[in-house]
């Protein structure tokens, strides 16, 4: 299973759009991961290029949206 720790810097992303009915940004969407900072600030920025818009997760947001399927790693970058 996929957790927040698989996450890098400049890995991408997906959201799988449709969760959240009458949202109009919650699109199928590519991300990439521009920010991490798990030990001040507990935060994972993602960088989504359909919306053109960085959203700030906790890293307990982003396993629970791996674990719902609504975020899926499509590439862990080696660095």
């Amino acid at each position: 299973m996929q957790t927040q720790s698989d996450l890098k810097l400049g890995t991408l992303v997906v959201w799988h759009g449709g969760s959240f009915p009458g949202n109009y940004e919650d699109v199928d969407d590519l991300g990439v991961v521009v920010n991490i900072d798990r030990w001040i600030s507990d935060e994972i920025q993602i960088f989504w290029s359909m919306t053109n818009k960085t959203d700030h997760f906790s890293t307990e947001e982003v396993d629970e949206q791996l674990g719902q399927g609504n975020m899926e790693i499509i590439n862990a970058n080696s660095r």
